[in-house]
């Protein structure tokens, strides 16, 4: 590459720094790529120069590896050679959206109240929720949900994710049937199957089924941090720059009727049978998780992932500390490895407080569903 011009970023293209290695994330093409240190460096400060003038700032043991990474880079698409660099500013990292809500939860099991649908549709409208997800840890007919999704026909709430127990009838076919039915399903997770369906099965644009002998019993089966569910993309990426990625503008109701900003967050703001969504969020303490970045997480903070992956507040390495370490995290970002979250000798305390013991084998495999 011509080393006489200076290059530039493609604006969509981010570094982040962690301990031990950092990210080149595309949040057009939804990539992450790995980089040392030392060329998060050059990017960052040197960003507008050319290949000779960051040369002249350190010794000759680098250049090889700066004309190394640039060709890749160049190759790669990440950055461009431009005579006038002054004329491409970097993105606007600012995250908003218009919406009070963004997201909802609504878990059931078999003692769950009755809930008013019809209101809750209202209400999710009115705090322009567009994003629903109903979790089910005890076995329901598939009438049941039908009956739920006929009210949001005619709503704001743009996606519904089901998740299912598994019972007769939960079949592949009457699945992408019900799917093709209601448009707002965008995926059906059936966990504790025992049936022989496949374990994927696309319904070529209505909503994608899933079934998995996973059980998941409860909401102490979520909160995993996992690479699945890293999220590459401008949204996920601003939002967490300085918001909590898994809390902000988010509502639940957990199994008990409660209303709270995650189901398993001890903090209830009311009942929905006689509170409304919108007097709960207006709760002095309904958004004290918000604004807890990455950033400001011991761990998380060092970790060159933090802005592509999900967080949780309501399970945590260390119970009485709101900036610790999610507790069902494997990853190290001082070794760069994953490790099994459970089996580290220091969460077992934790493990012990949150009552996780009898679940831990099964929340442990493969993931199945975030929020």
């Amino acid at each position: 590459m011509n080393q006489e011009i200076p290059f530039k970023l493609f604006a969509c293209c981010i570094p982040v720094k962690g301990a031990e290695r950092s990210t080149l994330c595309d949040l057009q093409r939804r990539t992450v790529r790995f980089i040392p240190n030392g060329m998060y460096e050059i990017l960052t400060i040197h960003d507008g120069k050319t290949i000779q003038e960051i040369k002249a700032c350190y010794d000759n043991t680098i250049d090889e590896m700066v004309d190394e990474y640039f060709d890749f880079l160049e190759q790669e698409e990440y950055i461009f050679l431009t005579t006038t660099p002054g004329r491409f500013p970097k993105m606007d990292m600012r995250w908003d959206e218009p919406a009070r809500i963004t997201h909802a939860i609504i878990d059931l099991d078999e003692q769950s109240p009755s809930l008013p649908w019809s209101r809750l549709t209202e209400e999710f409208g009115a705090l322009g929720c567009a994003h629903l997800q109903i979790r089910s840890f005890s076995p329901r007919p598939l009438a049941y949900f039908e009956e739920i999704l006929s009210y949001f026909e005619r709503s704001i709430v743009r996606s519904i994710e089901l998740i299912l127990h598994d019972q007769d009838g939960y079949t592949t076919d009457r699945l992408v049937e019900f799917c093709s039915t209601f448009h707002r399903v965008s995926t059906v997770h059936v966990h504790s199957a025992s049936t022989n369906e496949p374990g994927y099965v696309s319904t070529q644009g209505m909503g994608n089924v899933f079934f998995t002998d996973n059980v998941i019993s409860s909401d102490l089966h979520c909160g995993v941090i996992h690479s699945s569910y890293f999220s590459v993309n401008i949204k996920t990426f601003t939002e967490s720059l300085a918001h909590n990625s898994c809390l902000n503008r988010k509502i639940a109701i957990d199994a008990r009727g409660n209303i709270k900003n995650c189901p398993s967050l001890p903090d209830s703001f009311g009942a929905v049978e006689d509170t409304s969504l919108l007097e709960a969020i207006t709760n002095p303490g309904f958004t004290k998780h918000w604004n807890i970045t990455k950033d400001q997480v011991r761990g998380c903070q060092d970790c060159e992932f933090r802005y592509i992956c999900t967080d949780c507040r309501a399970f945590l390495e260390d119970p009485a500390d709101a900036y610790s370490k999610p507790l069902k995290c494997g990853y190290n970002p001082y070794t760069c490895q994953w490790e099994e979250w459970s089996e580290n000798p220091l969460k077992q305390n934790a493990l012990d407080f949150y009552r996780m013991q009898d679940i831990v084998s099964v929340t442990t495999q493969q993931p199945d569903y975030a929020t």
